[in-house]
């Protein structure tokens, strides 16, 4: 049980935010909204790429997401942000599962949307160390950076304690910078 076969490291990569919005557009515009969508729900809701592209329009209700993470089994509610919801609400051809890919009119599987994603983020020019899985660690960071506390952060998130979520809350300079603030204010 006690192997102690060295794992994988831990991975840093971080989306600016202009990046995360250009792969947005990117997708939209090669005429795939739904990793567009994906991208963003991924990046809004901190949450892993296969509890997404998973989820269903019964998951979705009056502005907040019922679901349960694969990995963990946590049972999440989170409500959607603005922009999110304004997204989602312009989707009319509705299936069963909110994202449904544009080729195949069937949901994503995992392989297809690394695929696409790839496919998509090369035509877009941005870094190749990019990948959808960060985009969990960008939203958590950037809610850390706004003053989240851990229990919130927890609460968005689904980790069960404060040292799971230190692997995904990267320390940055503006949180260094608003520790200080708060200490000195």
């Amino acid at each position: 049980s006690n192997m102690q076969i060295p794992g994988l490291p831990s991975r840093k990569v971080l989306w600016e935010p202009e990046q995360v919005f250009h792969m947005i557009q990117t997708a939209d515009d090669m005429g795939y909204r739904s990793i567009g969508t994906l991208t963003l729900l991924c990046y809004d809701l901190c949450s892993r790429p296969g509890d997404m592209r998973q989820l269903r329009w019964d998951n979705y209700k009056g502005g907040l997401f019922k679901y349960t993470q694969e990995k963990t089994g946590t049972d999440m509610e989170v409500p959607a942000s603005p922009r999110l919801i304004e997204r989602l609400e312009s989707i009319t051809n509705r299936q069963d599962e909110i994202a449904v890919c544009e080729t195949t009119a069937n949901p994503y599987s995992k392989d297809l949307l690394v695929k696409y994603f790839a496919r998509i983020r090369l035509r877009s020019g941005l870094p190749k160390e990019l990948q959808l899985r960060d985009l969990r660690r960008t939203g958590a960071t950037e809610m850390a950076e706004s003053g989240c506390t851990e229990d919130e952060l927890r609460a968005v998130t689904g980790h069960q304690s404060r040292e799971i979520l230190a692997t995904y809350v990267r320390p940055t300079t503006r949180l260094a910078t608003s520790a200080v603030n708060k200490r000195f204010a």
